[in-house]
């Protein structure tokens, strides 16, 4: 079962926790400091962090150990599931961005997933094809499952160590 609240967690820490934390690029400070001659140290420009900064501080760090007390497996799972750009919604739906990882995905090229699962839309598939395409589901769903399962046990052994 997938808790909805890690996968949001799992999703906020590899899209957006940096922007909460108010981390920044130095760009901004560099031109501030070429136009107005202030020394600003380490590219950040603010000083206090908000309550929101301090929030977003603990949740990203609550994501991040969870994710390094897992396999490498079961991280790049997670992150090709919930972090980045999302590709075209081919006929897996959600799970789309790991059929790419399955072996029957690995085995194909990206057209070639993509091929399938246009054929599929259409309706011009064979049984090769609709086996296919059910064992790309069936395995990415296993990983998705395996993946989270281990995400929610790594956060409660982070839980118990204090």
């Amino acid at each position: 079962m997938i808790n909805p609240r890690d996968a949001e967690d799992i999703s906020w820490a590899l899209n957006e926790a940096e922007g909460e934390l108010g981390l920044t690029s130095n760009f901004r400070a560099v031109a501030h400091q070429l136009e107005l001659g202030v020394v600003v140290s380490g590219g950040v420009l603010a000083t206090s962090l908000s309550d929101r900064a301090v929030e977003a501080a603990g949740r990203e760090r609550v994501v991040r150990r969870a994710l390094a007390r897992m396999s490498r497996r079961d991280v790049r799972t997670l992150v090709c599931m919930y972090g980045g750009e999302r590709g075209p919604n081919l006929v897996w739906g959600r799970l789309t961005p790991l059929v790419f990882e399955t072996r029957v995905g690995r085995g194909l090229s990206a057209s070639g997933v993509v091929k399938l699962s246009g054929r599929m839309k259409r309706g011009d598939v064979s049984r090769e094809d609709v086996s296919a395409i059910h064992a790309m589901r069936r395995e990415a769903e296993e990983m998705l499952t395996r993946a989270m399962s281990e995400y929610a046990k790594a956060k409660r052994r982070r839980d118990h160590e204090g």
